[in-house]
């Protein structure tokens, strides 16, 4: 992530944690309509995954936790590019 002048990182915590919240809010939508035959509810967690793993440092920390066990998501992390630490 860009480095930002003193002055405007407090409105920047306030970014992120406004799209953590927005995708936590659309992860809980997502999950509610995943049953339903109308099919929203996958798309709807897949983009709050994103949302969340872009702007959560610690479920960013936790995906590349997952992708060191599991294989088959290494290749989405490096997609991702999350391997990197910011």
């Amino acid at each position: 992530m860009p480095r930002f002048p003193p002055d405007c990182a407090s409105s920047m915590k306030v970014v992120h944690w406004t799209y953590i919240i927005l995708a936590s809010a659309l992860l809980i939508v997502g999950a509610v309509l995943l049953p339903l035959p109308i099919p929203l509810g996958l798309p709807l967690i897949f983009i709050a995954l994103t949302v969340l793993a872009r702007y959560s440092p610690k479920f960013r920390a936790r995906l590349r936790k997952l992708s060191r066990k599991h294989a088959f998501l290494r290749r989405f992390v490096r997609r991702g590019r999350l391997d990197h630490k910011p």
